[in-house]
């Protein structure tokens, strides 16, 4: 996983907290903010999450005022008592954002972090004896908040009675011009995004390059993580019910190659996208790349 971590205030790259991430085999980005020019530290910081694309960011003190005033996309946000009084505008953060923070902390009221909890409808963590959150147990709680997966909405109904079958799959959310969303159409008529199910030990980026590859015949480059969400489905020709976690990835198609598509590649109004899934997460995944990108977090 790449974790974009962001110091504090005085603290250099390369602390404990960055290195214990590294060591639980993570990729950990952890560059040197400006101690003295907050508007700087910001830019840095946009930086580094723009090149690298993290899927967490992780700001501790001044860092975490930094975190909340950078555009971090759909990554998930991990505050370690964040200085958001002291520096920058931002006063809410966005929904999933988790909070570690000491009661005893003498450096950052930890009053702050409940109004910010209070606020946004963030998640509160008690942790820790003192503003580092440097011991055993904060870096543990540390570490567990950022490989906590997202449980994301369900879709479909578990009906009772039935066995229901795992199924892990990956799509992509295509833009086109005019208002357009790539969509594959089958034999049946029914649209689905660009993907498919994933073969044993692949990510999510993996199966998405290979099922384009064969449904389109097409090539493809992963943008951005959209999010994860899980279809309850019965698919009639096999007789088969099916809970489905998909992952969902924003993306743009590449060169056409030489090989013979499966399936036929539409552009669909995003009008008409909502009454035309197959699956109602296709239908929320294309809604909330769209929000994203409306709000200016993607290009």
């Amino acid at each position: 996983m790449k974790i974009l971590f962001l110091h504090g205030w005085h603290s250099v790259p390369g602390g404990v907290k960055p290195t214990y991430l590294k060591n639980h085999g993570h990729h950990v980005i952890n560059p040197a903010l400006d101690d003295d020019d907050f508007i700087a530290a910001v830019a840095t910081a946009q930086a580094e999450f723009d090149q690298h694309q993290p899927q967490v960011v992780v700001g501790s003190s001044r860092g975490g005022a930094v975190a909340m005033n950078i555009h971090s996309g759909l990554a998930k946000l991990v505050l370690l008592c964040p200085a958001w009084k002291n520096w920058g505008t931002a006063r809410t953060v966005k929904a999933g954002t988790v909070l570690l923070h000491s009661r005893a902390d003498d450096v950052i009221p930890f009053a702050d972090s409940e109004e910010l909890a209070t606020n946004s409808g963030a998640m509160l963590i008690e942790v820790g004896s003192d503003h580092r959150l440097a011991d055993p147990d904060p870096l543990e709680m540390m570490l567990a908040m950022c490989e906590l997966p997202s449980q994301g909405p369900h879709f479909g109904v578990r009906r009772p009675g039935h066995v229901y079958v795992e199924r892990l799959a990956a799509y992509a959310v295509v833009f086109g011009a005019g208002g357009t969303v790539a969509v594959v159409r089958g034999p049946s008529g029914r649209y689905w995004l660009p993907g498919g199910g994933s073969l044993p030990g692949e990510s999510g980026e993996q199966t998405i390059m290979r099922e384009v590859r064969e449904e389109l015949a097409m090539g493809i480059t992963i943008i951005e993580r959209i999010g994860e969400a899980t279809q309850f489905f019965h698919a009639a020709d096999e007789d088969r019910h099916y809970r489905m976690r998909a992952s969902f990835f924003l993306a743009q198609l590449a060169d056409k190659l030489t090989t013979r598509a499966e399936h036929e590649l539409c552009w669909l109004p995003l009008r008409q996208s909502r009454n035309a899934f197959y699956h109602e997460c296709h239908v929320w995944a294309v809604d909330r790349a769209t929000r994203h990108r409306e709000r200016g977090n993607w290009a």
